[in-house]
């Protein structure tokens, strides 16, 4: 009986420990971890916030089994550590860490050795502070120490790396950054990772999509590797924008932005697309050299039918780098529902010598496109047969000499049924 009554102190004693890991609204202290078999989903109650002790035994939760997390974003991310045991033929899985109301996704991706474990948390602040609490290189990993190509660190913060199996070497680690525009351009960014003593360059090209929030970055991961930053192999911007926003100007979308940096810079390339993922170039726009003010200011008007449009800037640099502004939009809602849009504008070897046009016309029937230089010569022509919905067709400049061309459109009587508009061959 003595015994029996033991046995039951220490269930009961266990069971205890078991409740008390998933209290405290969903917090892992030192030295617990908190396992899940199956999908956790972040997001299943707002009034639970997820979140590790930082110290250095940390508290984690941990997944097995093929278990993965869902519904996490910038409200609902792991505010601590999260382990990955690799027991299944799954190539992929990311860790939804954060601070608790920023999320800094990271995703590890190849073939990954059976039993493999990894760790990893988002670590807030200047990573030259000792702020990395975990073995074996706990303490301050100076942004300062650098090894060539990279020339500064983020001080944003870093990701304490922990390849518990020493396994991580050679896998694809992906992160999602902090906004990085006032750092470095898109093309310059580099996944770092602190060997002990540097901070040393896991990606070898450029990785990022972008420098804005969120944008992704790669880089493959190295043996002995304990944490994972944001670094630049430049420190110089060529343009800082401080305004870029679409407004709708009738059956037109204006592109204003302006810029107070703009070094070693050549020109804007402006970018259309009516999907958010395609994008031609309709225009180009040079470096103001002539205003003489701390501020430059510019604009474009794109041509654009009823509806969404998207614009981005693509930003050169004087040596050809370059890299993209945000996304912006822009809605028309004008009565005219009819319209004649070509693009790009100019268009040039870089879109293949291809002029697009897209048309909804307030004709029926049989309609002669002509292209004529600035003299009136016909240099080309075809016909058209125009229906009463949306119509598309190209035409293929390569062969034609660098001028400017007028396009038109007429019925058979030879009557404009659109404005000519003009489109220059770079």
């Amino acid at each position: 009986m003595s015994n029996m009554k033991s046995f039951q102190i220490i269930i009961t004693i266990i069971f205890v420990n078991i409740a008390f890991a998933y209290g405290q609204e969903r917090h892992s202290f030192s030295g617990q971890e908190s396992a899940f078999f199956s999908t956790i989903y972040l997001n299943q109650s707002s009034t639970f916030q997820w979140s590790t002790d930082r110290a250095s035994l940390p508290g984690y939760f941990s997944t097995t089994n093929g278990a993965t997390f869902a519904g996490y974003s910038d409200n609902y991310n792991v505010n601590g550590y999260v382990k990955y045991y690799h027991n299944t033929s799954s190539t992929s899985f990311s860790y939804p860490v954060g601070n608790g109301t920023d999320i800094r996704l990271i995703s590890v991706n190849g073939s990954i050795p059976i039993n493999s474990q990894f760790a990893t948390a988002w670590i807030m602040g200047d990573p030259s502070n000792d702020l990395d609490p975990t073995l074996p290189n706990s303490g301050p990993h100076p942004i300062t120490s650098v090894t060539s190509p990279i020339v500064a660190v983020s001080n944003i913060g870093q990701w304490d790396w922990q390849d518990i199996t020493n396994t991580s070497a050679g896998l694809q680690i992906i992160v999602s950054i902090p906004n990085m525009t006032a750092f470095s351009n898109a093309i310059n960014l580099r996944l770092a990772g602190w060997n002990g003593s540097s901070w040393i360059d896991l990606s070898g090209s450029a990785t990022a999509s972008n420098n804005t929030e969120n944008s992704t970055l790669s880089g493959i991961m190295q043996s002995g590797i304990t944490a994972i930053a944001v670094a630049t192999i430049s420190t110089v911007l060529p343009v800082r924008l401080t305004n870029f926003n679409a407004i709708p100007n009738g059956c037109d979308a204006k592109i204003i932005w302006s810029s107070d940096l703009e070094i070693n810079f050549s020109r804007y390339e402006i970018e259309q697309s009516f999907n958010e993922n395609t994008f031609v170039k309709i225009g180009v726009v040079n470096k103001n050299t002539t205003s003489g003010n701390s501020t430059n200011n510019y604009s474009f008007i794109a041509s654009q039918p009823n509806g969404q449009g998207y614009y981005r800037l693509k930003i050169i640099d004087l040596d050809g780098s370059f890299e993209y502004s945000p996304i912006i939009s822009c809605r028309t809602n004008c009565n005219n529902l009819y319209y004649f849009v070509a693009y790009p504008n100019p268009v040039d070897a870089t879109t293949n010598g291809i002029v697009n046009i897209k048309y909804k016309l307030n004709f029926t029937g049989k309609a002669l496109l002509r292209l004529t230089d600035v003299t009136g010569k016909n240099v080309f022509k075809t016909e058209l047969i125009i229906s009463n919905s949306a119509n598309t067709t190209t035409i293929n400049l390569n062969n034609f000499a660098n001028a400017t061309y007028i396009i038109s459109v007429t019925d058979k009587n030879g009557n404009n049924i659109v404005t000519p508009q003009r489109i220059i061959k770079l």
